[in-house]
């Protein structure tokens, strides 16, 4: 059994539809799937069909993942019912995150816990916007999967340094762009689970009783400090017991 802790950021399986008369790829995440093989002691893992499902029959499918293992995060990818060896690490990442540039958050919404749910968020829906006039990917060997970061933050104020914000995770997000176009989208609920997740379980991250607003950036190609993503339009007071 292995003793390396393996952290999965994000993983995804599935292939682009080819039975559709319109591009439409099923993708689905699969990052829970991953992670609990892992956990499990399983290094040597068949990335198919038999851990994560079939979100397309009949259709070749193809898979990447981000995994993080002592602070460095690896890059992984490849076809359906390859069988990978984690143990045996890629290069990391020389610079934290997936170099996306051009690409920017806009007009965060969060969906805040009630009664009915145990989930730090209930919902959170945001705008993705391309601000060149090139298109996003700028080529086809460039991924359409980037990384979306979320921080709380205690003001809204766009002069802070993104080292000031508390970091609670990140979410996939599948994005194919025309010149300045834009997407409105949402966290998945198992993504919005695991941030939740993470933050109960670090109870010394947050402050309890205090009003925090919520950040987006899509993750920038220099990792700059800058802010350049959005705040939510209120704050909330996360209820962690």
């Amino acid at each position: 059994m292995s003793t390396t802790n393996y952290y999965v950021r994000w993983a995804v399986y599935g292939a682009l539809n080819t039975n559709t008369n319109i591009n439409n790829y099923t993708v689905i995440n699969v990052t829970d799937a991953l992670q609990d093989t892992l956990d499990g002691g399983t290094t040597q893992v068949q990335m198919g069909n038999g851990i994560f499902g079939d979100p397309c029959f009949g259709i070749h499918k193809c898979w990447s993942a981000c995994i993080e293992v002592n602070g460095l995060r690896y890059l992984f990818a490849g076809q359906e019912d390859e069988v990978v060896d984690f143990t045996n690490l890629p290069a990391p990442e020389t610079v934290p995150g997936l170099r996306i540039a051009n690409l920017a958050a806009q007009m965060v919404n969060g969906g805040w816990p009630n009664s009915q749910n145990n989930y730090l968020f209930s919902g959170c829906s945001f705008t993705v916007i391309n601000q060149t006039s090139n298109p996003f990917p700028p080529s086809v060997d460039i991924s359409q999967w980037v990384s979306l970061d979320f921080y709380f933050a205690t003001s809204n104020d766009m002069n802070q340094q993104r080292s000031q914000l508390i970091s609670i995770g990140d979410a996939p997000l599948n994005v194919n762009l025309g010149p300045n176009q834009q997407i409105n989208s949402s966290i998945l609920p198992k993504d919005l689970y695991n941030i939740g997740r993470f933050v109960t379980g670090n109870p010394g991250l947050i402050t309890k009783g205090t009003p925090y607003y919520l950040y987006a950036q899509v993750r920038s190609q220099t990792n700059s400090q800058q802010l350049t993503g959005a705040f939510s339009q209120g704050t909330f007071t996360p209820n962690i017991p």
